[in-house]
Order: structure tokens, then sequence, then C-alpha cells
């Protein structure tokens, strides 16, 4: 049962969620100068639908404020309270502080008492919590006389009789019957007709949470019967009223218990409704046919996410198996296996519909991470004292939902930074010909397979000499060095770095931007920067819509196999006939239809061996692939060859290794082998510059992916008592090893795909039953040479933390348990800030260097042995 009301408690905060997107959108019409009724009435429903749901799990501080909330909102709907700019500036604070108790309850703990803003709410609301029944109820309040037979209604109008008779824990959900009552005297003319009390218990016995009463209400209004409906349904079920039109043939429902023919006492107006019973079941199969055919006609179902990724991974997994099918059906003859080869051709039509099917069901517009920044920059405008205003658009791109869920923290990031850095003074603004508020616009748009955010202000822009000079205090850049402004602007990336002149609760500590970064990039985007002096500020993100399942060109160069996001290729043409030129430093360019575009050799930008580069305009079967940046820049790749197009599975190469320049991630292809998938973008810049110089020493590292711990000497690392196994190993003559429970497998030599611009030391990657891992030469790791591989060297699949990597090594020796107190500090430790062992094992036979795992990998932590028994 604890399990069940937990599934139903996460339902209520995910409606709350929702509920609060929906009021935050009337409360936009309100700001913009609408009185929209049917905004107000959302509003209220919103507000109320909270409210109700809080009763049912006793959240008391959430039902307080929602209930001051909608007693201010009943008093707009009323026509008491008039939407002001002030009144509709209370609604919004309140709308801010709301989140916040939603919020505090689905924490399990409380806000602070004595909410100021539940006060003035109850101010709007003109403090009505007494309620004038006389008022209240109009006619109701003397006594009604009985109804005419057949007696007409006005012209126009037409009488209703409606029942409510509430379940007992009416009250218990927030609802009020006197709200009810002043709700449907919106719609028309009410008369409290009946009222019923018989179901009332003894006094000693009366809980006064409980409803025991029920009504019966005549209604003469000119609204439609799904009017009243949409009225009653936020409050009560459908078993809790019954409507019924005596004019009509047949009655919309039927109630199944009489009512008392006696006339209500004046001062029994409120007291009494019908024994509650139940419709008969011919009713209740109508409505439940009715409430089916409206859910055919177009509804929606809640949905685990985890079902969903469940399903999006299982269809990775079929695009990968066709894949395979695909590449085996290469190898067919076709006048032989006409029929299965075209079925493949359908199957990858079809998996393609089918991928295109799911994703949609993932997207989601980044409405939902845009709604959340407008109250960010009214809570910085009063901390900050600067007047500002947030302009959005695009707000219904759609994009995959784990973009969604990383995009909150930069956006955050970005939004402190325009407001605290960017957006100047009102008095400032003015001295500079501004107006006094800023304006700070954030826009989503489609471009491609990828989607762009911009941030943009209009304030001060970059202060790029006091940058500098806070680069150089830091020791970032050398004095007197004379850098681009663009190399300047990328400067605030810089961990640390900040140009706040004191630290505060907004900024100051230089975390914001590097993280930034570093979530944008883990996404396999890119972020850019263009700041003008005096005009302001704009950074825009370009990220992949999704990060599952692209349309990819698979190209061929040497023995590797690299994969271009289709929608960058602009065209192919044969490097035979191309014209290609040398401009002065070398550098190459392709002459097409009267343009020269630059020309990457894809080896190098890829840090290939030379003799893998094909030779440009030499051989007709080189083929050049023209693609095309975001930012509409053209460059021609120089490759082998054009294997096809493919849809491919992107894999995370962060997770496997780190960030890899010019590559955007990796997929496994039909053959089994990994595949780079290149970053269109990075090109030009890699290939602009040098390839990197490998370096076989292992504590030099050209690329710094994992920074490793040197806080601790590493036998501080290792744990007192305890009996484990190693795995021990040769490299290149000398014994290591490894605690026997980080080994996951033990497998013979395999070729793998090598990365460009890494560490010598790393071989490149590797599929290993659909998992891509990164593997490390010991040799070159631990500066003992490079290895040349052969089928008998060996590679030992360990576990880091949440990865798998590979140990290139040359052969495994054996697998002793030894003790802590075999383990022997490694001598003259002091000599080095960083060594890859946790100490040393002396045995009879030979001396057993025992590997730090997370310094051989780059990671940032170093290991403790685990020296739990092995089963």
């Amino acid at each position: 049962m604890t399990d069940e009301l937990d599934t139903i408690r996460l339902i209520f905060f995910e409606e709350c969620d929702e509920l609060l997107v929906e009021l935050d959108r009337h409360l936009q019409a309100f700001e913009a100068g609408s009185s929209d009724p049917e905004s107000i009435n959302g509003a209220f429903r919103a507000i109320h639908s909270i409210k109700g749901g809080a009763g049912a799990f006793a959240l008391g501080s959430l039902i307080a404020f929602a209930h001051a909330y909608e007693t201010a909102l009943d008093a707009v709907r009323s026509g008491r309270l008039a939407l002001s700019p002030k009144v509709v500036g209370v609604l919004r604070r309140a709308a801010d502080r709301l989140a916040d108790h939603v919020e505090a309850a689905k924490q399990g703990r409380a806000l602070d008492n004595g909410d100021a803003l539940e006060i003035e709410l109850g101010q709007l609301a003109g403090s009505r919590d007494e309620v004038d029944l006389d008022q209240l109820f109009g006619e109701a309040a003397a006594p009604v006389a009985p109804s005419v037979p057949n007696q007409a209604p006005p012209a126009g109008l037409r009488r209703l009789e409606l029942r409510l008779h509430p379940r007992q824990d009416l009250f218990r959900r927030a609802v009020e019957p006197a709200m009810l009552i002043r709700m449907l005297r919106e719609l028309g003319r009410v008369k409290v007709k009946r009222v019923e009390d018989a179901a009332v218990p003894p006094l000693a016995e009366l809980d006064p949470s409980d409803c025991w009463l029920a009504w019966e209400l005549e209604l003469e209004t000119d609204a439609a019967l799904g009017a009243l409906h949409t009225s009653l349904e936020p409050f009560l079920d459908p078993d809790e009223y019954t409507i019924v039109d005596p004019a009509a043939e047949a009655t919309e429902t039927v109630s199944a218990a009489p009512l008392p023919s006696t006339p209500v006492p004046a001062a029994a107006a409120v007291a009494a409704p019908t024994p509650r019973a139940t419709p008969p079941a011919a009713a209740r199969s109508a409505e439940a046919a009715a409430a089916g055919s409206e859910t055919r006609a177009g509804g929606s179902i809640r949905v685990d996410i985890g079902r969903i990724d469940r399903l999006i991974n299982l269809v990775g997994e079929i695009v990968v198996v066709q894949a395979v099918l695909a590449e085996q059906s290469l190898a067919l003859d076709a006048s032989r296996h006409s029929g299965l080869i075209d079925a493949v051709v359908a199957l990858s039509r079809r998996s393609r519909e089918l991928h295109e099917a799911v994703m949609a069901v993932r997207a989601q517009p980044v409405k939902t991470v845009f709604q959340r920044l407008p109250r960010l920059v009214r809570e910085l405008s009063q901390a900050l004292g600067k007047q500002a205003k947030l302009v959005l658009f695009g707000e219904s791109t759609e994009v995959d939902k784990t973009i969604i869920e990383e995009l909150s923290e930069p956006l955050t990031h970005l939004l402190r930074n325009a407001m605290d850095h960017g957006l100047e003074p009102a008095e400032e603004r003015l001295a500079a010909g501004k107006p006094p508020e800023g304006t700070i616009t954030i826009g989503a748009e489609q471009r491609g397979g990828r989607i762009v955010i911009t941030v943009a202000d209009d304030g001060r822009g970059i202060n790029r000499e006091k940058l500098l000079a806070k680069a150089s205090s830091r020791g970032l850049v050398p004095e007197g060095t004379r850098l681009a402004p663009e190399e300047i602007d990328a400067l605030i990336f810089h961990p640390g770095l900040s140009t706040a002149d004191s630290i505060s609760d907004v900024s100051g500590r230089g975390v914001g931007m590097d993280v930034v970064k570093r979530n944008i990039q883990a996404m396999g985007g890119r972020i850019g920067l263009h700041s003008e002096p005096g005009q302001g500020c704009r950074f825009t993100l370009s990220l992949p819509l999704t990060l599952a399942v692209l349309d990819g060109m698979v190209l061929k160069l040497g023995t590797q196999r690299y994969v271009v996001p289709l929608q960058s290729i602009v065209e192919t043409i044969c490097a035979g006939g191309a014209a290609v030129n040398v401009l002065p430093g070398g550098r190459e360019a392709l002459r097409m239809r009267d343009h020269l575009i630059p020309l990457v050799r894809l080896a190098a930008a890829m840090g290939l061996p030379a003799d893998t580069a094909p030779a440009a305009g030499g051989e007709d079967d080189v083929v050049i692939v023209v693609i095309e940046t975001e930012t509409g820049q053209r460059i021609a790749l120089l490759v082998d060859e054009i294997i096809g197009q493919q849809q491919v599975v992107v894999r995370s190469i962060e997770q496997a290794y780190g960030q890899v320049r010019g590559v955007a991630g990796a997929s496994i292809l039909g053959d089994g082998r990994v595949a780079l998938i290149l970053d269109a973008d990075a090109l030009p810049q890699l290939a602009a510059r040098p390839a990197l110089t490998h370096t076989s020493n292992w504590g030099e590292t050209a690329v710094a992916v994992h920074k490793p711990a040197n806080s601790e000497t590493p036998t501080a690392a290792l744990p007192g008592g305890g009996t484990f196994k190693i795995v021990t190993f040769l490299v290149a003559d000398r014994q290591f090893g490894v605690p026997m429970r980080a080994v996951r497998e033990i497998k013979r030599w395999m070729e793998t795909t090598p990365l460009p611009h890494v560490p010598a030391y790393v071989r490149g990657v590797l599929n290993l039953r659909g998992t891509i891992l990164a593997v490390y030469d010991l040799r070159a790791r631990l500066g003992l040479g490079l290895t040349e591989p052969t089928k008998d060297h060996i590679i030992i699949i360990v576990s880091i933390d949440d990865r798998l990597i590979g140990l290139l090594v040359d052969a495994v020796c054996d697998i002793p348990e030894v003790t802590r107190a075999d383990v022997q500090p490694v001598p003259d430790l002091a000599a080095t800030d960083d060594t890859p062992l946790l100490g040393v094992i002396l045995r009879e036979e030979a001396v057993v260097s025992l590997l730090n795992l997370h310094q051989v990998a780059g990671s940032a932590a170093p290991a403790a042995i685990d020296t739990r028994p092995t089963a």
C-alpha cells in the first residue's frame, strides 16, 4: 500500500508541475492586459486542483496558501477585484511562492511560517473569511414556493435541476459548497430548493471534517450542458452530481434517489442534500462510453519515462541489427537472393520510421525549461536593484527530453551572468543613452539536425581589458601577450576566473561559465560567444536534437570508418577531376563554381599517419565530401571512399574516454567496428592546427581529460586488514597487478579505432558487446616504450567507477591471494607527485607493482583496494 501511495504522490507532484505551467500561461495573459474570463477560470481551476490534491495528502502549508490564492482569484472571478497591474504583480509573486510550497512539500519539508504573501492575498480578497449566506443564496434565504408544473422559464433560458450529493470527504478535498454555489451563480439564476440532513449522525459522533449534506438546486441558464460539466468537474466527480433537464425527452443523467417534497425553511437554507445514490448501471455505462469516446477523440496518457527510455534503447538495438543485416546482404548474389535483399531494404525503411515515431514521443518543447526563467529574472532584478525584461521566442521548438533535462543548469548560469555582469544599473544605462530597463533575449530554433539556443543581452559587453588583466594576474596569460578579441572573450570559460570585484550570492567565484561549457560539451554541443563593447553579449548554444540515433554518411579513410551527419553534407565530387589550389603558407583550397573552399585532409585532422592520407587530384577513386558548418562555412573533406548512407546509434565518447576534439560521438557499425562521428564545425579549427606530438611518457598528457588527484599519497588509499586477490600480468618483462574485483574480462588483442589528438598511450576504442571502451597501452602509459600488438597480446577489461577501460598487456601471470600487510609503500615516493602505483608486493619470484587504476586512466580520485573476500 505504501508503494501505491508513493506512486500516487509522485503523480500528484507531476500534475502540480503541469498545473503551475498552466497557471503561468494565464498569468502571462493577465500581464499582457487580458481579463478574459476563460483565462481567469483556468487560473482558478489550476490553483483549486493543486489545493484539492494537497488535501488528499494533508499538506497543510500548501493547502493554506493555495486556499488564500484561490480566494483572491475567486474575487477576480466574481468581479469584486479588478486585474490591475498591482493585483497581477501580487498574483505573479504568489505563483512563485506557490511553486516553492509545492517543491517544499515534494521534499517533505515546510516553508517558514508567517507567509506575508498569504496575508496580502487575503487583503486582495477583502478578507471574506465569513460567508454571508443570505447574500450568497439570494432567493433561497426566503421560503421557496412550490414550482408550478410546466411553467416555462424566461425566454432564451432553460431550467435545469441540479442535484449535488458529494462524498463524505468533500471538505477534506478542500471543496467548499459555498464556493460551488457562487460559481454556479455565474452561469445563471440559482435557487436552493431542497436539502437533506437525514444522514447526519448524532452530535456526539459527528466529525466536522465530514460532509453529510446534499442539495437540490434549480438553475436557469443559457449555458450549454458542456459548460456546466466543465465548471463542476474540477470540484466534483461525475457520481457526485446529476443534471436533469425536464424539458428534454431524455435526461443527461438520472438521479436515483427522491428528495423530500417539503420546501426548505429560511433558517435551513444551507442544510440538506439528498442521500447519495449510485446512478443506474445504464447511466454509468453511458458515462463510461462517453468518457471513452472522449479519450479516443484526442486524449493523452501518462507513461513512466523509464519505459520510453527502454523503448528508445530497443529501437537503437534494432537499428544496429538492421545495420548488421545490411552489411551481410552486401555479400549476397543479387540474382539469387533478390527477395532477401529487398526485405532488408524494407526493414531499413521501417526501422527509420519506427525511430522517428519513438523520438517524437520523447520530444518536448523547450518551453519546459524556458518557463522557469522569468521568475529568476524577477528575483535577480530585486536582488541586484536592476530593471530587466526577459523576451522569449521559439518556445515550441522540440528537442529530446535528455537535452531538455540538461539545459536548465547552463541556461541558469548564462542568465545570472547576463543579469550580474551584462546589464548595467538604470542610471548607467541612461547615461549611455539606453532605456533604463535592460533586455535579455533567449530563443531557440532548429537548424538542420541541431537546436540552436541564443542568450543575448543589451548590456555593457565584456570588459576585455579587465578580463585580460585578471587572467594575467592569475598567471593564465603571460604578461605582454597580445590576444585577439575572441581569444580574450574565451577566457571567461576558464575555471575560477571572474571579473566580479567581490563575491556575492549571484556570482564572483568564477565557477559558472566553465560549468556551462563543460555541460554543453558533455551533450555533444558547442558554445559560441560574441561581444560588442557597450552593445551587449550573445552566447550561442548548439546542441544535437537527439542523443539517440542520427542519419549519417559513412566514409572510409585507410582502414578506419568515420560518420558525417547527413544534414551537414552539401555534395560529393570525385577528387580526380577537382581543381585543388595550393595557397601561400601551404594551405589548400578547392575551386568549385567560382568559389574557393578550404580543403581539409581528414587524415591530418584526425592525427592519422601520413601514409593514410589520399592524394588530392591524383586518383580518380578518391572522393571529396563538401560539408557546411552551422555558421554557413563550407569545407571540403578528402577521403578514400564513401561507404554509404546509414542510420547509426549515437554512443558517447565522453563516457568511454573523455572529450575528443573533432569527434561528436561514436557508433557501432554493422561489422562490429567502432566508427567515430565527426564534429563538422570543429574540423576547420583542427585542420588549421598542427597534429599533436604524442609522448610515450605516462606523466605527460596531451589532452587533460581527467585531472589526477594528488592530494594524498597512494598508500593512504589502502584500507587496513582483509584478504583479497589480485591479477598479475607482464608489461615489458615487469610484473604488475590490479585488484581481482576490478577485473571484468580478459580478452585477446582486438583491433581498435584510433582517437585523434590524444596521448600515444591511448590505443583507441573498441566495441565490447555494445559497449564502447578505451584501451590504454600500459607500456606507453608507464614510460616503457610503445607496444606493437599482436594476436598474443592481452586486453584486461577493468571497471573504474561507472566505466570500463581496457589495459593492453603482454601476458597474464596468475591470481594470487594477498593481504594488506603484503602491500608496501612505493620506494622514493617523494620523488614524484603523480605515481600510478598504490604500492608494491614482494613475492619470491618477482616484485609486483600494484597499479592505481584511477591514475592510469586519468580519473579524479585515487583507487582504494577492495579487501572484501573474493567468492
